[in-house]
């Protein structure tokens, strides 16, 4: 959602000349609808955000796994490397 087009007056709570809902009520109505606009874009993000956090928590444990695949496989080369170099001294 695109908030780029979203104005916002500001607007004192207190003055009793043109600020009273009575007197404005589309302007109400029209913060209203921004602020609604926001509410679900801040609900939007929040779940962007856990699936990011998500995705991020798979990538780390997959980075864990790898890493330890890798090692499991760098011992196994090492050792058939000391095997033929033992078979070589034969």
């Amino acid at each position: 959602m695109d908030i780029s087009g979203l104005t916002f007056k500001r607007v004192s709570l207190y003055s009793t000349d043109d600020c009273r809902a009575e007197e404005n009520p589309l302007e109400i109505k029209d913060l209203e609808v921004k602020i609604d606009e926001l509410i679900q874009l801040c609900d939007e993000l929040e779940k962007k955000h856990a699936v990011a956090e998500a995705d991020r928590e798979n990538l780390v444990s997959e980075r864990t796994r790898l890493l330890e695949k890798n090692e499991h496989a760098r011992n196994k080369v090492e050792a058939m490397i000391m095997r033929l170099k033992a078979l070589e001294q034969d």
